[in-house]
């Protein structure tokens, strides 16, 4: 009966955290901030749900299998209501229009990000998406937080690639979001990536490249900050990646390209 109740005070905020009203939304938000990270979730591990356990190794004796049940039925409810806050509430609230709005937002993003790895793949998505946000406050701020990740949690730099590779890849991406993707893939290159890394981050590199190629846009000033990222990756790649017909892409620059691009 103690723990149902505490269940259902959490269901209650989250209940409150979804609601339109702005200040209710944020004072919310906070306390369930604090409650996930330092009271709920696990710093070391994802939960399960309740189909996912391991029912073959439940003990025979009826009172403790019954504890054990208790536990993931329990464990269950918990990640589901942390997938609707952070889908619906958390989400929500990066697509808002105000800049403070979707900062605020981005900052609980973050600190959830950094703290447990509950639904880290999905909150890494929507913190990498706002390099693509209209604001340049909110866009830099997400070039700042996504830094500071990798710096918290180095092994995480591999899963950062690959969500770069995923936004890069989106067709309806400004030049402007590209420019701090761009921020963000040079900041990971510059510190002696392992070479399945540095794959990861030349195929996303490729992929910029190959896009400005196409529009013609060799002389724009993220080519070089490409070139560059490309260069120094070189060292790092495994023996047997293939730069095919990027080859002769590279050599047209050098030919002709602006002085610093052919350098």
């Amino acid at each position: 009966t103690h723990i149902q109740s505490r269940l259902h005070v959490l269901e209650q905020l989250v209940n409150l955290a979804a609601k339109r009203n702005r200040e209710h939304q944020k004072e919310a938000a906070g306390a369930l901030n604090t409650i996930w990270m330092s009271h709920i979730l696990p710093p070391n591990r994802k939960l399960k749900d309740f189909g996912a356990q391991s029912f073959v190794r439940l003990p025979d004796n009826p009172e403790d299998r019954q504890k054990v049940l208790m536990f993931w039925y329990i464990e269950d409810r918990i990640k589901k209501l942390f997938g609707i806050y952070v889908l619906k509430i958390l989400g929500g609230g990066l697509t808002e229009i105000s800049i403070q709005t979707k900062n605020f937002w981005l900052n609980k993003a973050y600190n959830l990000l950094n703290s447990i790895p509950e639904q880290e793949t999905t909150i890494l998505s929507m913190v990498t998406d706002k390099l693509g946000d209209p604001s340049p406050r909110t866009a830099a701020k997400a070039v700042h937080l996504l830094q500071c990740f990798m710096g918290e949690h180095p092994r995480m730099r591999e899963a950062v690639a690959h969500e770069l590779e995923r936004f890069m890849f989106k067709s309806n991406n400004r030049v402007q979001a590209r420019n701090y993707a761009c921020l963000v893939l040079n900041s990971i290159s510059k510190k002696n990536p392992t070479p399945p890394l540095a794959k990861a981050l030349m195929k996303v590199y490729l992929f910029m490249f190959k896009q400005l190629v196409a529009d013609a846009d060799v002389e724009h000033r993220m080519m070089f900050a490409i070139l560059r990222g490309i260069g120094g990756l070189v060292p790092s790649l495994p023996k047997d990646f293939d730069f095919g017909d990027y080859y002769n892409t590279l050599f047209t620059i050098a030919s002709c390209g602006a002085f610093p691009h052919r350098v």
